[in-house]
């Protein structure tokens, strides 16, 4: 009765994908219950059959009347409607980050990285770098369809982007504009958004003149800039044709159905606001989307809008607050500075409820609530009251780094709009999802072609994350109240070990990955191993020159995400390789890391020994420890006195229910002694250590607990 993609949207919220429902069918009654839809349903059926029935379509009303009235109420939410632009994506890669314009010297394009904007605002941004002036501001368009090729088409355009997004989410409804001109990339165009999201687009136009056109300017690093040129995208009926007339009753009626309302400025204004103000007189919220241009807002938007979405460049546009610092990086109290500059407008223009979502690229994002204030204590996080802070989700490229940047963005906000206004979840859980989809589509090169769906997304939520928003400069963010006796965690995980996870990699089952070091100054490297939830079985050695591999740690994990592996490995200052190597079946993939080890950690190997009492273990010998239920996270280092270590240690939940264990063998255990921490998230868990060597190789354990 209705469509696959349809059932498959519904199914979540209806049947299997209702938690009530999964726990009622754990029980007798929740049988009967699961059962008694498809009773009713086949009863209704029977009696259909047998009655003198108008028409099989009555029957199929009928039919469906049944089951709607045997399932659970649900309330039902309309479609997201993004209401926006729709380009032809040009894609070009930049040498050495220059572009030059019909042969002309190349110039450089590092002023506007990272940025997306009009072709005049564009050539504006790139006078400083040498472009002709007085040439360029008389016809920028003209110029920068000049732009040196070659070129690769595809579809794009924010508002499309973001519709694909949602789409793969939720379902979703994209109006915008196309050109006559353009008829047979058209075709393509609207054919990609069914592929790529199921996306209604009947309220598309199409209208004299070419369709929209995006320039993608990649730069070296992967990382791009993006110059429109508008096309179709700026040609909309007047606000009043909008608001009132019959050219605007379609738009009207797509409003009236919908869950949320997404806008972006790759449109002309005064669409923005009619679309808001009819939208906010509906009781639906609004989206902005800010990028497309580097104005600031247009003021008659500001009463209506319930999210604004900048990054951090953007938002410096809109405000006029600088959020970058000497570096070039972001900085927590510039960002909030504009934020309240934001909040003061909107507040003025009688909208005092507006949240706030600013994204970092690579390293999170961070939503300001409706009350948000700045005022009040910070949490651990360094997050201030109605702050949600999110990082981001480590790649699944061979390298750790990002194939094409284009349309992430899009994809975030596309995404967090669906989960949120369609999909109902909060704004954490929201803002979760979206960065699992953005970087999904970091992983393939296009704008639409990379919006993942939903069942890729569910699988990279259970992957390891890094990155954070920036933090207050010169300030630690305060530290939670430990019980007596505990001290906070230490920074273990793969997102320490690299921070921008440039040197993250995603090692597939009977498969290994290498990494070098060269420093003779420094003799500790720090490695960790991660999973999205699955077993780890990993072997990680210790290599010095071609053939010697003085060091080998053999290291297990029932659950790579809740107790991911995390130890240090010295290299005698000399110059090493490390290699992990993922011995699981290829169905088990892991995430590695491994960099030098910075201060505290470097010296942890000797601080831990030199502060916490040992106790020795023969060889043949067994030692336990039990561990303070409070405890979240613990420390253990095993050392000899120079002569061979060859030791197993565990982590136990229960009698003897190994969750972890690492087996190490070196010839020098105090060159190369075993530092390792364990996760504990359950309570009840136990330190297990066992000597493999012969008596006369004691070795000595040192423990320490400490609190997450």
């Amino acid at each position: 009765l209705v469509s696959g993609r349809q059932a498959r949207r519904s199914r979540p919220r209806n049947l299997v994908g209702c938690s009530a429902w999964r726990q009622a069918r754990r029980s007798g009654r929740g049988r009967l219950t699961m059962l008694l839809p498809l009773l009713v349903l086949a009863a209704q059926a029977v009696h259909v059959a047998l009655a003198p029935s108008p028409s099989i379509r009555a029957r199929a009303a009928s039919a469906r009347s049944a089951l709607r009235l045997a399932l659970p109420p649900e309330e039902e939410t309309g479609p997201v409607l993004v209401v926006g632009s729709i380009n032809i994506d040009l894609y070009a890669k930049l040498r050495e980050d220059r572009l030059s314009f019909g042969g002309s010297p190349p110039v450089d394009v590092m002023p506007v990285k990272g940025m997306t904007l009009p072709a005049a605002s564009f050539v504006e941004k790139l006078d400083e770098a040498g472009l002709g002036g007085a040439a360029a501001a008389s016809d920028p368009i003209s110029l920068v369809q000049s732009i040196d090729g070659p070129f690769v088409q595809k579809t794009g355009g924010k508002g499309a982007n973001a519709a694909a997004a949602a789409g793969q989410t939720a379902a979703c409804e994209f109006i915008g504009n196309l050109g006559s001109a353009s008829s047979e990339a058209n075709t393509a165009l609207l054919a990609d958004m069914q592929q790529f999201g199921g996306v209604n687009t009947e309220g598309c136009s199409e209208l004299e003149g070419p369709t929209g056109t995006a320039y993608i300017l990649q730069f070296e690093d992967n990382d791009n800039a993006i110059v429109l040129v508008g096309g179709a995208n700026q040609d909309w009926p007047g606000l009043a044709s909008l608001l009132g007339g019959n050219e605007g009753s379609g738009l009207r009626a797509a409003i009236g159905r919908s869950s949320a309302v997404m806008l972006q400025r790759e449109v002309p204004d005064h669409v923005n606001v009619a679309v808001a103000q009819c939208a906010a007189a509906l009781g639906k919220d609004v989206f902005m989307d800010v990028g497309g241009t580097d104005s600031p807002l247009d003021p008659a938007l500001l009463p209506y809008l319930g999210v604004v979405a900048p990054n951090e460049s953007e938002l410096t546009f809109i405000t006029g607050v600088e959020t970058k610092g000497p570096d070039g990086k972001p900085e927590l109290q510039r960002v909030r500075a504009a934020v309240a500059a934001l909040k003061d407008s909107c507040r003025a223009a009688g909208n005092p409820s507006v949240e706030v979502l600013v994204t970092f690229g690579g390293e999170g994002s961070l939503h300001f609530g409706a009350g948000w204030d700045g005022a009040g204590e910070a949490a651990a996080d360094g997050a201030l009251p109605l702050e949600c802070r999110m990082g981001s989700f480590v790649l699944g490229t061979a390298d750790g780094r990002p194939v094409d940047t284009t349309g992430a963005g899009d994809c975030f906000r596309g995404s967090y709009v669906a989960a949120r206004y369609a999909d109902g979840k909060g704004v954490a859980e929201s803002l979760r999802w979206a960065a699992a989809a953005a970087s999904l589509a970091c992983e393939v090169e296009g704008a639409m072609v990379s919006m993942p769906d939903r069942a890729s997304i569910c699988e990279r939520l259970e992957g390891p994350m890094v990155g954070a928003p920036p933090a207050s400069p010169g300030a630690p963010a305060p530290q939670a109240e430990m019980p007596a006796g505990l001290q906070p965690a230490s920074a273990w995980g793969i997102g320490e070990v690299s921070p921008d996870a440039s040197l993250v990699q995603r090692v597939e089952g009977k498969s290994r990955k290498t990494w070098r070091f060269s420093d003779l100054s420094r003799e500790r490297v720090q490695v960790a191993v991660s999973s999205a939830g699955r077993p780890v079985h990993a072997d990680i050695q210790l290599w010095l020159g071609p053939d010697w591999t003085p060091y080998t740690l053999r290291a297990y994990s029932e659950d790579g995400k809740r107790r991911p592996v995390q130890t240090l490995v010295g290299t005698r200052c000399k110059a090493a390789m490390v290699e992990v190597r993922n011995l699981g079946e290829s169905e088990f993939p892991f995430a590695a890391a491994a960099n030098y080890a910075k201060d505290p950690m470097a010296s942890l190997p000797i601080e831990l020994p030199a502060s916490t009492p040992g106790e020795r273990v023969d060889g043949g010998a067994l030692r336990s420890f039990a561990l303070d239920p409070a405890a979240g996270q613990v420390e253990v280092v095993l050392l000899t006195d120079g002569r061979q270590l060859n030791a197993r240690v565990e982590l136990l939940v229960g009698p003897n229910n190994p969750k972890q264990s690492y087996e190490v063998f070196t010839n020098n255990g105090e060159l190369n002694s075993l530092c390792v921490a364990f996760d504990t998230p359950d309570a009840g868990a136990t330190v297990r250590v066992v000597n493999h060597a012969p008596v006369e190789f004691p070795c000595y354990i040192h423990v320490r607990e400490r609190r997450v």
